[in-house]
């Protein structure tokens, strides 16, 4: 049986604030239009299915996670946040406009 590799945990505190551009904690989904200003990290909605999204370069075992988010206005539009395992488990924020 073949052994799965171990994933590597964050291991330290991080702080991000997307007011001063993009971190590089972070991946941007291809495909994702996101701007950074003083709103913080903007996901720009231009088609219909369209899924903006941006993944942390780290795995988080345990700890606190603290999200400031402003939820997209507009009707049908999903503005959420998720953790995900590697088995597709998640614990998800969501705002359905």
């Amino acid at each position: 049986m073949a052994a799965c590799p171990a994933d590597s945990a964050l291991g330290k505190t991080i702080t991000v604030d997307f007011t001063q551009g993009k971190s590089s904690e972070f991946t941007v989904a291809d495909g994702s239009t996101i701007s950074y200003g003083t709103n913080g990290a903007e996901f720009i909605i231009t088609s219909d299915g369209a899924a903006r999204t941006i993944t942390s370069n780290n795995y988080i075992f345990f700890g606190k996670v603290e999200v400031f988010m402003r939820t997209a206005n507009g009707t049908g539009i999903v503005s959420s946040f998720v953790m995900e395992s590697d088995d597709l488990d998640e614990i998800d924020w969501v705002r359905i406009a």
